[in-house]
Protein backbone atom coordinates (compact mmCIF):
# COMPACT_ATOMS: atom_id res chain seq x y z
CA UNK A 1 0.00 0.00 0.00
CA UNK A 2 1.43 3.61 -0.93
CA UNK A 3 1.52 6.46 2.07
CA UNK A 4 -0.86 8.01 -0.28
CA UNK A 5 -3.86 5.91 -0.85
CA UNK A 6 -3.83 4.59 3.34
CA UNK A 7 -7.30 6.39 3.56
CA UNK A 8 -10.91 6.40 2.00
CA UNK A 9 -13.37 9.26 2.01
CA UNK A 10 -16.74 9.72 1.75
CA UNK A 11 -19.72 11.95 0.62
CA UNK A 12 -19.25 13.61 4.50
CA UNK A 13 -15.71 14.85 3.51
CA UNK A 14 -14.20 12.17 6.21
CA UNK A 15 -10.99 10.51 5.77
CA UNK A 16 -11.12 6.89 7.42
CA UNK A 17 -8.00 4.53 7.54
CA UNK A 18 -7.82 1.82 5.51
CA UNK A 19 -4.57 0.64 6.24
CA UNK A 20 -3.19 -2.10 8.99
CA UNK A 21 -2.19 0.77 11.51
CA UNK A 22 -0.78 4.23 10.87
CA UNK A 23 1.17 6.07 13.43
CA UNK A 24 0.54 10.43 13.59
CA UNK A 25 3.87 12.13 15.40
CA UNK A 26 2.44 15.28 17.14
CA UNK A 27 4.58 17.43 19.11
CA UNK A 28 3.14 18.22 22.57
CA UNK A 29 4.78 21.78 22.69
CA UNK A 30 1.48 22.10 20.07
CA UNK A 31 -0.69 21.41 23.45
CA UNK A 32 1.65 23.91 25.14
CA UNK A 33 1.11 26.79 22.44
CA UNK A 34 -2.29 25.78 22.00
CA UNK A 35 -2.68 24.81 18.04
CA UNK A 36 -3.76 20.96 19.90
CA UNK A 37 -6.45 19.82 22.47
CA UNK A 38 -6.48 16.51 23.54
CA UNK A 39 -9.93 14.69 25.05
CA UNK A 40 -12.09 12.06 23.54
CA UNK A 41 -10.81 12.77 20.38
CA UNK A 42 -7.51 15.09 19.00
CA UNK A 43 -7.71 18.37 17.52
CA UNK A 44 -4.71 19.92 16.64
CA UNK A 45 -3.11 21.57 13.72
CA UNK A 46 -2.09 19.24 10.38
CA UNK A 47 1.31 19.72 10.52
CA UNK A 48 3.23 16.44 11.20
CA UNK A 49 4.79 13.34 10.53
CA UNK A 50 3.29 9.70 9.94
CA UNK A 51 3.73 6.57 9.38
CA UNK A 52 1.94 3.65 7.19
CA UNK A 53 2.07 -0.07 8.45
CA UNK A 54 5.53 0.27 9.76
CA UNK A 55 6.99 2.06 6.52
CA UNK A 56 9.21 4.96 6.85
CA UNK A 57 7.98 8.79 7.91
CA UNK A 58 6.21 11.34 5.97
CA UNK A 59 4.98 14.31 6.43
CA UNK A 60 1.70 16.23 6.57
CA UNK A 61 1.21 20.05 5.76
CA UNK A 62 -2.27 21.20 6.55
CA UNK A 63 -1.82 24.75 8.52
CA UNK A 64 -5.66 24.57 9.97
CA UNK A 65 -7.37 22.49 12.57
CA UNK A 66 -8.38 19.03 11.60
CA UNK A 67 -10.49 16.31 14.44
CA UNK A 68 -8.94 12.93 14.98
CA UNK A 69 -10.09 9.92 15.99
CA UNK A 70 -6.65 7.57 17.01
CA UNK A 71 -7.70 4.03 18.99
CA UNK A 72 -4.56 5.21 21.16
CA UNK A 73 -2.56 7.88 22.35
CA UNK A 74 1.12 7.48 23.90
CA UNK A 75 3.54 9.73 25.33
CA UNK A 76 6.71 9.24 24.30
CA UNK A 77 9.98 11.14 23.86
CA UNK A 78 11.38 10.91 20.08
CA UNK A 79 14.85 12.64 19.11
CA UNK A 80 14.82 14.49 22.57
CA UNK A 81 11.14 15.69 21.91
CA UNK A 82 8.13 14.90 23.90
CA UNK A 83 5.99 13.88 21.22
CA UNK A 84 2.12 12.31 21.35
CA UNK A 85 1.87 9.36 19.48
CA UNK A 86 -1.63 8.47 17.75
CA UNK A 87 -2.35 5.32 17.10
CA UNK A 88 -4.67 4.12 14.06
CA UNK A 89 -6.35 1.11 13.53
CA UNK A 90 -8.23 -0.20 9.89
CA UNK A 91 -11.63 2.13 9.78
CA UNK A 92 -10.89 4.77 12.46
CA UNK A 93 -11.36 8.14 11.36
CA UNK A 94 -8.40 9.95 10.25
CA UNK A 95 -9.80 13.50 9.60
CA UNK A 96 -13.01 13.84 10.09
CA UNK A 97 -13.83 16.93 7.57
CA UNK A 98 -11.97 17.98 5.05
CA UNK A 99 -13.64 21.12 4.69
CA UNK A 100 -10.84 22.99 6.98
CA UNK A 101 -11.85 26.47 8.27
CA UNK A 102 -9.64 29.23 7.55
CA UNK A 103 -8.06 30.35 10.81
CA UNK A 104 -6.53 33.64 10.12
CA UNK A 105 -4.63 33.66 13.43
CA UNK A 106 -2.62 30.58 13.10
CA UNK A 107 -0.25 32.39 10.35
CA UNK A 108 0.95 34.25 13.42
CA UNK A 109 1.49 31.21 15.77
CA UNK A 110 3.14 28.86 12.51
CA UNK A 111 5.54 32.89 11.99
CA UNK A 112 6.53 32.16 15.97
CA UNK A 113 6.80 28.24 15.60
CA UNK A 114 8.97 28.09 12.16
CA UNK A 115 11.07 31.46 12.53
CA UNK A 116 11.35 33.12 15.90
CA UNK A 117 11.73 29.56 17.42
CA UNK A 118 13.60 28.22 14.64
CA UNK A 119 11.22 24.84 14.46
CA UNK A 120 11.02 24.05 10.96
CA UNK A 121 9.79 20.75 10.36
CA UNK A 122 11.77 17.83 9.71
CA UNK A 123 10.33 16.79 6.44
CA UNK A 124 10.03 20.12 5.04
CA UNK A 125 13.13 20.82 2.68
CA UNK A 126 15.05 23.64 2.17
CA UNK A 127 13.64 23.82 -1.39
CA UNK A 128 10.32 24.16 0.17
CA UNK A 129 10.77 26.07 3.49
CA UNK A 130 10.87 29.39 1.20
CA UNK A 131 7.30 28.71 0.02
CA UNK A 132 5.60 27.82 3.45
CA UNK A 133 4.33 31.22 4.49
CA UNK A 134 2.57 30.97 0.23
CA UNK A 135 0.90 27.50 1.14
CA UNK A 136 -0.03 29.64 5.13
CA UNK A 137 -1.32 32.69 3.20
CA UNK A 138 -3.71 30.50 0.72
CA UNK A 139 -4.99 28.09 3.41
CA UNK A 140 -5.42 30.39 6.21
CA UNK A 141 -6.59 33.72 5.01
CA UNK A 142 -3.95 35.41 6.52
CA UNK A 143 -3.34 38.65 5.19
CA UNK A 144 0.94 39.03 5.42
CA UNK A 145 1.92 41.98 4.15
CA UNK A 146 4.97 40.23 3.13
CA UNK A 147 6.01 39.30 -0.56
CA UNK A 148 7.41 35.76 -1.05
CA UNK A 149 11.49 37.23 -1.35
CA UNK A 150 10.75 37.85 1.87
CA UNK A 151 10.77 34.86 3.47
CA UNK A 152 12.83 33.36 1.10
CA UNK A 153 15.66 35.54 2.10
CA UNK A 154 15.07 34.97 5.80
CA UNK A 155 15.19 31.05 5.56
CA UNK A 156 17.97 31.31 3.51
CA UNK A 157 19.62 33.54 6.47
CA UNK A 158 18.66 31.12 8.99
CA UNK A 159 19.17 27.85 7.63
CA UNK A 160 22.78 26.49 8.89
CA UNK A 161 25.50 24.32 8.61
CA UNK A 162 24.48 21.85 11.59
CA UNK A 163 28.27 21.01 12.10
CA UNK A 164 29.26 25.18 12.61
CA UNK A 165 26.00 27.40 12.45
CA UNK A 166 28.31 30.33 11.84
CA UNK A 167 28.07 28.90 8.43
CA UNK A 168 25.45 29.32 6.25
CA UNK A 169 23.92 26.74 4.41
CA UNK A 170 23.65 27.57 1.08
CA UNK A 171 28.11 28.05 1.38
CA UNK A 172 27.75 24.16 2.03
CA UNK A 173 27.44 21.36 -0.22
CA UNK A 174 23.47 21.04 0.71
CA UNK A 175 24.17 16.71 0.75
CA UNK A 176 23.14 16.97 4.63
CA UNK A 177 19.73 18.66 6.04
CA UNK A 178 20.47 22.35 7.45
CA UNK A 179 19.97 23.59 11.10
CA UNK A 180 17.74 26.80 11.55
CA UNK A 181 18.49 29.12 13.59
CA UNK A 182 15.97 31.33 16.01
CA UNK A 183 15.67 34.65 14.42
CA UNK A 184 16.41 35.79 18.04
CA UNK A 185 19.24 33.49 18.47
CA UNK A 186 21.64 37.17 18.28
CA UNK A 187 24.94 35.15 19.02
CA UNK A 188 24.31 33.26 15.76
CA UNK A 189 22.15 35.10 14.15
CA UNK A 190 24.15 38.02 13.78
CA UNK A 191 27.53 38.23 11.69
CA UNK A 192 28.99 41.81 13.09
CA UNK A 193 30.09 42.93 16.45
CA UNK A 194 28.18 45.87 16.20
CA UNK A 195 25.23 43.39 15.26
CA UNK A 196 25.48 41.12 18.32
CA UNK A 197 26.27 44.12 20.59
CA UNK A 198 22.89 46.05 19.92
CA UNK A 199 20.75 42.89 19.53
CA UNK A 200 18.85 41.45 22.35
CA UNK A 201 19.81 38.78 24.31
CA UNK A 202 22.88 41.27 25.28
CA UNK A 203 24.94 38.70 28.11
CA UNK A 204 24.84 35.99 25.30
CA UNK A 205 26.28 37.96 22.69
CA UNK A 206 28.76 39.54 24.06
CA UNK A 207 30.17 35.99 25.37
CA UNK A 208 29.33 34.80 21.19
CA UNK A 209 31.43 38.20 20.53
CA UNK A 210 34.18 37.28 22.66
CA UNK A 211 34.85 33.70 22.19
CA UNK A 212 34.13 33.58 18.30
CA UNK A 213 36.06 36.56 16.86
CA UNK A 214 34.25 38.45 13.34
CA UNK A 215 36.44 38.62 10.67
CA UNK A 216 33.61 40.75 8.79
CA UNK A 217 32.11 43.89 9.45
CA UNK A 218 29.35 46.78 8.17
CA UNK A 219 29.48 49.82 6.88
CA UNK A 220 28.16 51.30 9.96
CA UNK A 221 30.97 50.00 12.08
CA UNK A 222 33.53 51.98 9.59
CA UNK A 223 31.39 55.13 10.74
CA UNK A 224 31.48 54.64 14.29
CA UNK A 225 35.45 53.50 14.26
CA UNK A 226 36.10 56.77 12.11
Amino acid sequence: MSYTDFYTSNDKHELRIDAKQVVVYLPLRYRDIGIMEVGEHVKTVGIFEYSVDDGPKHGLFLPGYIDMFPSRLDEITLDGEDILRCQFEKGDVFIQNTQVIKTESLAYTLFTEFIEKGRIPSFITYDQAAFLFDTIKELTGSKIPVSHVVFEAIFAYLARDKKDYRIQYRWTDMKNDPHYLKITDSPHATQSLTAKLISGYLPDSINAAVVNETTEHSKIEDVLRN
